[in-house]
């Protein structure tokens, strides 16, 4: 059986790249410390493994202990055996490790250096809380954000910061689109992003712990960078109240976002390199210029992947609304 090689990482709050402290292998041991040169290709292969992983890293709970997790790295740069080896203070916290190793795979095939496969071990801590007003994230998040924002408003002939916006989910697709009005009245996509994390299925959230990601017509509640940069979405609104209260659900759940990583329980991660340019469009924009439509899929095209028997009956109702309300703007067939 070939040997496989062994990286071990710790240390690594994944807000600031991980230390490499050791580097082991099936044969021996040698160690990786400060004599390691910055163009050593095994450091700078497991610094860009640990790069990647930040871009889907996320988690709101501040005191998990740390996780540990190790996976496989082929020599195609797949990953395999993910698993959690030290577990923390809850299952979320390790389900949010694991989404992070999946959604950054796949991997660089691991250099000559590095015979694979190859296994990595890393351990986790908790990002410390931005503790961040919203003034203040501005101020740091939004001019950079903006030099991203302003060539995409140009190129559309459209000035920035908007007056208004739609932001467009697409749960079945995964993708979040951004539409804008044009002088003429009509609507220009400007943005059609993925959607790193959205847990559940097609079909509304209807209670506390379904971990469906709403659908409807919704908008930005606030703006938020106390632990992270995040928007709260006004669920639930008036309509869901509504059906809520007739249908005796006294939890129709609550605590929907867009944030960055990738791991979700109804809200839609939209990764860490992402969250900063929407954070700060929905800043820049103003929250209450805003509509947010959230729909199982692009209804002008398809029909959404669900059995109607198990759903309230008042869900066909809002799919016609949705479905009108996309055909006024410009979804493209492909999507």
């Amino acid at each position: 059986m070939k040997s496989t090689n062994k990286y071990r990482i710790n240390h690594a709050s994944l807000f600031a790249l991980a230390l490499i402290v050791g580097l082991f292998a099936s044969s021996g041991s040698m160690a990786a410390s400060s004599q390691n040169k910055a163009d050593n290709p095994s450091a700078l292969y497991l610094k860009d493994v640990v790069a990647r992983i930040k871009n889907y890293w996320a988690t709101a709970d501040t005191k998990p202990g740390k996780v540990t997790a190790s996976w496989r790295i082929s020599s195609s740069g797949a990953a395999s055996d993910i698993k959690i080896i030290k577990h923390g203070t809850n299952a979320d916290y390790d389900k949010a490790v694991l989404s992070a190793i999946k959604a950054a795979a796949p991997y660089a095939p691991p250099p000559p250096e590095i015979a694979a496969p190859c296994d990595i071990e890393l351990s986790f801590e908790a990002p410390k809380p931005l503790r961040l007003s919203v003034n203040k994230a501005a101020a740091i998040y939004c001019p950079p954000a903006r030099k991203h924002l302003q060539p995409i408003f140009e190129s559309a002939g459209l000035n920035y910061p908007p007056k208004k916006l739609k932001w467009v989910c697409l749960k079945e697709e995964r993708l979040l689109l951004v539409f804008a009005p044009k002088p003429d009245g009509n609507w220009v996509e400007l943005m059609c992003l993925p959607v790193r994390g959205a847990s559940g299925t097609s079909g509304p959230k209807l209670k506390t712990g379904d971990l469906q990601v709403p659908e409807g017509f919704y908008r930005i509640a606030r703006l938020d960078a106390a632990i992270k940069l995040l928007m709260w979405v006004n669920y639930p609104n008036a309509f869901d109240w509504s059906h809520a209260q007739k249908e005796h659900r006294i939890r129709p759940g609550y605590g929907i976002q867009i944030h960055g990583g990738s791991y979700s329980t109804g809200c839609l991660a939209m990764g860490n390199d992402k969250i900063g340019d929407l954070w700060t469009l929905a800043h820049d924009t103003g929250i209450n210029n805003i509509e947010l439509i959230y729909s199982p899929c692009n209804l002008l095209v398809r029909k959404p992947k669900l059995d109607f028997t198990k759903q309230p009956p008042w869900l066909p109702g809002l799919y016609k609304l949705l479905q009108s309300s996309l055909s006024t703007l410009p979804v493209r067939e492909q999507i």
